[in-house]
C-alpha cells in the first residue's frame, strides 16, 4: 500500500515522491541512464525550472552517471553549495537534501563531479571539508581509511568512531572489525601506542622526563583496556552494524558467540541470515561445514580474514 500510495502521488506530480520513484528507479540494474524518458525529464524541469533542492540533487547525480561532471558541478556550484550550513541538528524529512541517505550528500556528489577536472587534491579537500565541518558519515569514514596509509590509529579510531556514531552501518562494522582485531592481538591497543610513543621519546633522551609525566598523567585519568575490552566493544558495533544491516556483521558476531560457547545465542544470529545471503568471501563448502558442524563444541572455524577489512 506504501508503495501504491508514492507511485500514485509521484504520477500526480508530487515532487518528492517523483524524486524518490525516479531515485529508486535509476538504480534498477540495466536500465538505460542516458535515455530521457518522461520520469527524468520530469526531474530535470523540477530542478532546473522549479528549483526544487531534492530534485537537483537527483538531477547532478544523474547527470554525474551520465558523464557530464562539469554540468552536474556546476549546477551544485549555484544551486546547492552557497545555501548549505554546518550543523548539529538532524534535518527535517522535507529538509533532507540526501533524503535520509538516498542520494549523496552535497560535497560527497559535489567531490565526485570535479574528480576528473581538478584531480585527487580537490577532491581531497571537499572529502575533508565534509567531514570536519559536516561530520558526514560517507566522507568521515572515508578521511578514516586515509589514515591508515599513514599507520595513524588513532585519528582512524577517532574518524571511524565519529561515522559509526551517526549510524553509519559500514562504520560500525569497520570500528568493530578494528577493535576485534585489537582483541586478537593483531593491533597494539592504545595504551601499547602511548607506551611505545613515550620509549621512543625516553631514546631520544630530549623529552625523558616529560615522557615520564605524561605516562603517568595518563595512567591516573584513563584506565586501560584490556584486550578481552576491546572484544566487548567489538561486539556491541556489530550489534549496531548488524542492526544497520550490515549481514557480514551478523555473521562475526554469532562466531564469536559460538568462539565464546554460547552456541544457542550463536544459534540464533546464524540462522537469522537469509539463504543466499552470507558473506560471498566465505566459500560455499565452508558455509555447507559451519551449516553440519554448527553444534559441534570440537570444530573451531575461526574468523575468515578477508571479512575483518578496516575499509
Amino acid at each position: 500500500m506504501f508503495e501504491w500510495a508514492k507511485s500514485a502521488c509521484a504520477q500526480a506530480k508530487s515532487r518528492r515522491a517523483l524524486v524518490e520513484v525516479v531515485n529508486r528507479y535509476i538504480e534498477i540494474p540495466n536500465i538505460d541512464i542516458h535515455r530521457n524518458n518522461e520520469w527524468i525529464a520530469s526531474v530535470k524541469d523540477l530542478a532546473l525550472v522549479d528549483e526544487f533542492p531534492q530534485a537537483i540533487m537527483l538531477y547532478a547525480k544523474i547527470l554525474t552517471w551520465r558523464g557530464e561532471n562539469t554540468k552536474a558541478a556546476e549546477l551544485l556550484e549555484q544551486k546547492i553549495l552557497p545555501y548549505i550550513q554546518p550543523t548539529l541538528r538532524q534535518p527535517f524529512l522535507f529538509e533532507d537534501l540526501t533524503s535520509f541517505g538516498k542520494i549523496d550528500s552535497p560535497l560527497r556528489m559535489y567531490g565526485l563531479a570535479i574528480a576528473e577536472t581538478q584531480g585527487i587534491e580537490a577532491v581531497s579537500k571537499v572529502v575533508h571539508r565534509a567531514a570536519m565541518e559536516y561530520s558526514e558519515p560517507i566522507a568521515l569514514t572515508e578521511l578514516a581509511i586515509a589514515q591508515l596509509e599513514r599507520a595513524d590509529f588513532d585519528s582512524y579510531e577517532e574518524y571511524m568512531a565519529m561515522a559509526a556514531a551517526a549510524g553509519y552501518g559500514k562504520a560500525c562494522y569497520y570500528l568493530a572489525n578494528y577493535y576485534h582485531r585489537i582483541s586478537m592481538g593483531q593491533f597494539l591497543t592504545r595504551e601499547e601506542r602511548e607506551k611505545k610513543m613515550a620509549k621512543d621519546a625516553k631514546r631520544g633522551g630530549l623529552f625523558g622526563p616529560l615522557a615520564d609525566l605524561m605516562e603517568w598523567v595518563d595512567s591516573m585519568v584513563h584506565k586501560p583496556l584490556n584486550r578481552q575490552d576491546y572484544l566487548k566493544l567489538a561486539t556491541e558495533w556489530y550489534s549496531l552494524a548488524f542492526a544497520t544491516g550490515e549481514r557480514n556483521a551478523g555473521f562475526i558476531l554469532a562466531l564469536i558467540h559460538r568462539a565464546a560457547g554460547e552456541f544457542e545465542e550463536s544459534r540464533i544470529l546464524y540462522d537469522s541470515i537469509p539463504e543466499g545471503q552470507f558473506p560471498k568471501s566465505v566459500p560455499a563448502k565452508a558455509i555447507r561445514e559451519l551449516n553440519a558442524r554448527w553444534d559441534d563444541p570440537t570444530f573451531e572455524p575461526g574468523f575468515p580474514p578477508k571479512l575483518l577489512g578496516l575499509g
